[in-house]
């Protein structure tokens, strides 16, 4: 999380642990990957992904006019 911005480690810092798991499913990883992850671990998965800019929903496209 060291790599992110203090604003973005705030927000990861509040998010739920449900709504965690969600975004990291909606990254692509499995549910499988994240049942068993503590609140740290899932913080740090997010913050992984979040700072390496693979957030973004699988199959995601972004519309550039």
């Amino acid at each position: 999380m060291e790599k992110l911005p203090e604003t973005q480690r705030e927000s990861i810092k509040n998010m739920s642990d449900d709504r965690l798991r969600e975004n990291l499913r909606k990254a692509g990883v499995p549910d499988v990957a994240t049942a068993n992850l503590d609140r740290t671990a899932l913080q740090a998965a997010w913050a992984e992904l979040v700072a390496t800019g693979r957030d973004k929903p699988v199959g995601a496209t972004v519309y550039r006019p």
